[in-house]
């Protein structure tokens, strides 16, 4: 265990450090840090989820291209985690398979990471139910909480397992209604801001004792 938490260290300081080199080969290391995440120890997933959030919120991640996941007529920016550093703004990265287009403010890889990481919860239902919560809890504060719920509402709205689609539901209800990680989220949604996105409103009405205005 000690090896692992040492090596996914090394990888964040490198990825903080050296972050261009690093997208070179990021690629490749990608699976091996989404296979991580069924780790048995919760210290290795921790770490694991900040070099993942790195990746996923690093300017050297980010593409040339500048859409969001949304179309253009409902166009949302994701927000920027406190943990991205004004000295990190490059534009050098490489592209992935199954990201979506980047945003100012989270590159490419941050989709793509959503995406692989419901995947592996709809493969692998013992990691939804033990550590599901715990995964989604975590990436809320390292990613911000809207970013995590908007691109799992979008993708869950698309999602064909109608099974696990529900489950899902479920589980970031459960989540949003009871996680001290949520609350600002929560009072945003009671308060009907106008930056809550029309996804997440679609996905979770009905599942929320609140009214709302559909977009």
């Amino acid at each position: 265990m000690m090896t692992r938490i040492a090596v996914l260290k090394w990888l964040y300081h490198l990825y903080i450090k050296t972050p261009r080199k690093m997208f070179r080969h990021t690629d490749s290391l990608f699976p091996m840090l989404l296979k991580t995440l069924s780790d048995e120890s919760d210290e290795v997933i921790l770490k694991d989820l900040e070099v993942l959030a790195e990746i996923a919120s690093s300017p050297a991640g980010q593409t040339d291209q500048n859409l969001s996941c949304d179309n253009a007529d409902n166009k949302v920016v994701l927000k920027v985690p406190e943990s991205v550093k004004p000295a990190q703004q490059s534009s050098t990265g490489s592209k992935g398979v199954d990201s979506s287009p980047s945003t100012p403010s989270m590159n490419s890889y941050f989709y793509k990471f959503m995406i692989n990481l419901l995947k592996r919860f709809s493969l692998e239902r013992k990691l939804l139910e033990n550590r599901g919560a715990f995964i989604i809890r975590q990436l809320c504060l390292l990613l911000h909480a809207e970013n995590i719920f908007h691109s799992m509402a979008d993708i869950l709205l698309k999602e064909e397992d109608l099974k696990f689609a529900s489950t899902m539901v479920q589980t970031l209800n459960t989540i949003l209604l009871t996680s001290a990680e949520l609350f600002e989220l929560r009072n945003q949604l009671k308060d009907l801001l106008p930056i809550i996105p029309c996804q997440f409103v679609f996905l979770f009405k009905g599942k929320l004792n609140i009214h709302y205005v559909s977009c």
